[in-house]
């Protein structure tokens, strides 16, 4: 096996012509003179101090593919030995898979590579089947081809960044996406001002009113004039004190026929602690009934509701109306 090369470094001569590489960057106007003429180079203590200080993994190659400089986090980020071969064989070495998580990546296509041909290539994601733990790990990788004075390409420089995390997130994220979408209650989430910021189509299917319809809007639109408004006002209350709410309202589709929903409505919180959304999940409980019994119930909680709920004078204002 071949011995094992320090972080930043892969050879004297290399590292020696490398570090020369790094001048400070000219962008004055003309005219005006440069503070670091002078010491136009960075010492190759300085070099290795910056790159090992990077959480990224960098990587230099000259104009044949060759490692000139890596730091300390590629041996973190890459596979283990992936410092000690060519980098054309990185694709078979490290098993590189495309976004697909099933095809290979073809040599030709790895960063490194495409930067040395004259492309620059951003943000490319590569899968890393079994690396390091049983489930793999996801890195980016961008790259750029380096240019002397003349244009001419001279090398290339790579970071690869573990986006893992950040990956699983996004996962999470689309399936729990789709679970809410999928599901047969109506789902419905405002803001902490009331204001309608996403329904699913179950939602859709319960009310009649289409994402355009509501989207900005407020609850209220579903408002079937059988609670008053000291129960909106109750139910509100209870809501920003962070209070889960379970019960059956007296709800309004879009073709203005009433029917009973079995909601529960949960307030979602911050990190601080802060209320930011509320999240309405309910159920139609008179959908796949016939005419009678929808009829009998809506009777009946009519009846409820002008117990519980007295109609208001009749010169009084419901501001929610």
């Amino acid at each position: 096996m071949a011995q094992r090369r320090n972080p930043v470094s892969v050879s004297r001569r290399s590292m020696k012509r490398s570090a020369a590489d790094f001048r400070a960057p000219k962008f004055l106007p003309a005219g005006v003179a440069d503070p670091v003429a002078e010491e136009p180079s960075i010492s190759l203590g300085r070099v290795r101090a910056i790159m090992n200080g990077l959480a990224d993994a960098v990587i230099v190659t000259d104009v044949e593919g060759r490692l000139l400089l890596f730091n300390r986090a590629a041996d973190r980020v890459l596979p283990l030995g992936m410092m000690e071969i060519a980098i054309a064989e990185w694709s078979t070495y490290g098993g590189f898979l495309g976004p697909d998580m099933r095809t290979p990546l073809p040599t030709g296509e790895l960063p490194p590579l495409r930067a040395l041909r004259g492309e620059v290539v951003d943000d490319c994601e590569i899968y890393l089947p079994g690396t390091r733990g049983p489930e793999g790990r996801w890195i980016s990788v961008s790259s750029r081809p380096i240019l002397d004075g003349h244009g001419r390409i001279e090398g290339s420089v790579t970071t690869v960044r573990d986006i893992t995390a950040r990956k699983r997130q996004l996962e999470r994220h689309h399936l729990l996406s789709n679970i809410v979408e999928e599901t047969a209650d109506a789902v419905l989430v405002t803001d902490n001002l009331g204001h309608i910021v996403y329904v699913n189509a179950a939602f859709e299917r319960t009310t009649g009113f289409s994402r355009a319809d509501v989207l900005g809007e407020n609850p209220r639109l579903l408002k079937s004039g059988m609670h008053s408004r000291n129960f909106y006002e109750d139910l509100w209350t209870r809501l920003l004190r962070g209070e889960v709410y379970r019960g059956t309202l007296i709800d309004r589709r879009k073709n203005g026929e009433v029917y009973l929903s079995s909601q529960t409505i949960t307030p979602l919180r911050t990190p601080d602690g802060a209320i930011s959304h509320m999240v309405s999940i309910a159920r139609d409980l008179t959908g796949g009934r016939d005419d009678a019994d929808r009829g009998e119930d809506l009777r009946l909680a009519r009846s409820v509701a002008r117990q519980l709920f007295p109609a208001p004078p009749a010169n009084s204002q419901d501001p929610d109306a």
